[in-house]
């Protein structure tokens, strides 16, 4: 009997080992999220609003909105989201996880279009669509680990710095993969990280005027 018991236990610890992943999404979910001012609820959609924002998605004919459910958002469809003089999407500690096969366009006006701390991760799991980021006078993502993979188009482009996050390294595979900046002071470089890791299927295209 105490060897069968004995058995069980060790059986029931060797399940457990195998079993991190979920365990590990749901402990290192964001303690918040935010996308253009607005906190984003888990279980709950949004639609991108024609004057800048989003709002809680209402008509279920709606084809093109976002999906919020404990540190995963999930794009349907084309998404567009102007965060006007609001931040983009911020998010506080914790791995923020991009997931569907729609596309998802994120703009900012003066601040950016993705940032957080330097304990947060932006990545994909089975994403498959477009990413474009982009500020118009602002660094487009700032401060951040960025860890993005898709079978689509990765863009992320801004007047200032493109990729401003010192202390966090940026891993970025896609078909194409560009990034840019189209400041002209050496202050503003293109990208400023610790590494950056860039796999395409096409072409890379990094650009800018200021410091690389």
């Amino acid at each position: 009997m105490k060897k069968r018991i004995l058995s069980c236990l060790m059986a029931l610890a060797l399940c457990l080992t195998l079993l991190p992943a979920a365990s590990l999404a749901a402990e290192t979910a964001p303690s918040y999220v935010t996308l253009a001012g607005t906190p984003l609820e888990s279980g709950k959609s949004y639609i991108p609003k024609t004057d800048g924002g989003i709002a809680e998605k209402s008509d279920s004919s709606d084809a093109n909105y976002l999906t919020y459910d404990g540190g995963v958002l999930t794009v349907h469809g084309t998404v567009a989201v102007n965060g006007g003089s609001s931040d983009g999407l911020n998010f506080d500690d914790g791995t923020l996880i991009l997931a569907g096969d729609g596309d998802l366009t994120i703009t900012a006006s003066n601040n950016s279009a993705v940032s957080g701390s330097n304990e947060s991760t932006l990545t994909t799991e089975g994403f498959s669509g477009s990413i474009t980021l982009q500020s118009v006078n602002g660094d487009a993502v700032q401060i951040v680990k960025l860890d993005l993979t898709t079978g689509g188009d990765i863009r992320i482009s801004s007047a200032k710095i493109a990729v401003n996050t010192p202390k966090n390294p940026v891993t970025l595979k896609g078909e194409t993969v560009t990034i840019e900046t189209t400041a002209d002071s050496a202050d503003d470089a293109t990208v400023i990280a610790p590494s950056l890791n860039v796999t395409a299927g096409g072409n890379v295209t990094i650009t800018g005027n200021g410091n690389t």
